[in-house]
C-alpha cells in the first residue's frame, strides 16, 4: 500500500503557558528526586535540606498547575504541553500535600 505524503499548513503553535508549565513540572520532579535522595542518604534526618527542596517542589507544582490551567484559554495552539505540564504538576502537588499531611498527623 502506498503512503501519501501530506503537508499541513497551519498557524498553530504550542502554548507558551503549557511550555512554562512543563518546565515547572520538570523542575518539581528534579526537586522531588533530590529531596528523596537527601532524605534517604541521611537516613531520615535531613532536616532543613529536605524542607528546602520540598518547598521548592511545592512552589513549582503550584505555579505549574496555575499556569497550565490558564494556558487552555489560549486560542489556535496545540495543548500537548498544557495537558502534560498540568497533569504532572497536579499529581506532584497531590503527592506533596499528602506528604505534609502525614507529617502533621504523625
Amino acid at each position: 500500500m502506498r503512503r501519501y505524503r501530506s503537508y499541513k499548513f497551519t498557524d498553530k503553535h504550542h502554548s507558551k503557558g503549557g511550555i512554562r508549565s512543563s518546565i515547572a513540572g520538570a523542575a518539581a520532579l528534579v526537586c522531588t528526586g533530590i529531596d528523596v535522595y537527601v532524605a534517604y542518604a541521611s537516613k531520615g534526618n535531613a532536616g532543613a535540606y529536605a524542607a528546602l527542596f520540598g518547598m521548592a517542589a511545592i512552589f513549582c507544582c503550584g505555579y505549574g498547575t496555575f499556569v497550565g490551567s490558564q494556558s487552555f484559554k489560549e486560542e489556535e495552539c496545540y495543548y500537548l504541553f498544557s495537558r502534560l505540564g498540568t497533569t504532572v504538576n497536579l499529581l506532584l502537588l497531590i503527592f506533596w500535600i499528602a506528604v505534609f499531611g502525614m507529617g502533621f498527623l504523625m
